[in-house]
């Protein structure tokens, strides 16, 4: 029963390493692939698809799948303006995942908004500073300063709000603050619906949950614009 209950423990805790699978990589094995190759922005991982019809950009900082959620930040733009603004509306919706034909879960912003997932990190990968406690003498003031997160070419950090908390025990409790702090920082910035043009590209963080990635393989995502599927990999690494 010991060794049945060891097995179980291990497998549900096995990590793998990600990153962008260069086109030169996949191009061979993956069909209808239409990603370029892969640039840097800061240690951030940049996939780029253009089309007849629209462009996407996928932004990966994280180096591992730590705590079970893949985040990605998407965008998109249209090649020529719609007949009207509600012709052409992106969102999580017009995403998948898939691990060898396997759909992987995207969030959608409610499920997002009443997760429990830690952010802290990816966020930080992201060259994003989560808010943290600050503490005095007599009390510590939790102050969450939402920032925004603008796409490739360029990171833009932004307070917009400050809430402060009454904390009886910052060394117990500052972690929690924290992840708080960083998921509300994420859900700022999350992908939800926007109307696409020629002029600006909308784009928001995607996540993707982890359940079902079991064995080293290729992530495919798949961004459906204006009736044009752009296809992504990604490698997944087993870590030992």
């Amino acid at each position: 029963m010991v060794l049945l209950l060891c097995v179980v423990w291990l497998g549900g805790c096995a990590r793998f390493g990600i990153t962008a699978q260069s086109k030169l990589e996949s191009s061979a094995d993956i069909k209808g692939l239409t990603q370029g190759d892969i640039s840097y922005q800061k240690g951030v991982q940049i996939l780029r698809s253009k089309l007849t019809h629209s462009s996407v950009q996928v932004e990966l900082a994280q180096k591992d799948i730590a705590h079970n959620v893949i985040v990605l930040y998407i965008s998109a733009q249209l090649a020529r303006e719609p007949a009207s603004a509600s012709a052409q509306v992106f969102s999580p919706a017009h995403i998948r995942a898939f691990v060898d034909d396997v759909a992987l879960e995207i969030l959608d912003y409610e499920r997002l908004r009443k997760s429990d997932y830690d952010f802290i990190d990816i966020l930080q990968d992201f060259n994003i500073p989560t808010p943290t406690p600050s503490v005095n003498t007599q009390m510590a003031h939790y102050n969450i300063s939402p920032f925004y997160y603008v796409a490739s070419p360029g990171f833009l950090y932004f307070p917009l709000m400050a809430s402060p908390f009454m904390i009886e025990s910052p060394s117990s409790i500052a972690y929690a603050q924290e992840k708080r702090g960083a998921l509300k920082v994420l859900l700022i910035n999350a992908l939800r619906e926007s109307s696409l043009s020629s002029t600006k590209a909308q784009g928001g963080f995607v996540v993707i949950r982890a359940k079902g990635i079991k064995d080293s393989g290729t992530m495919i995502v798949e961004v459906r614009i204006a009736n044009e599927a752009h296809k992504f990999a990604f490698r997944l690494e087993k870590l030992r």
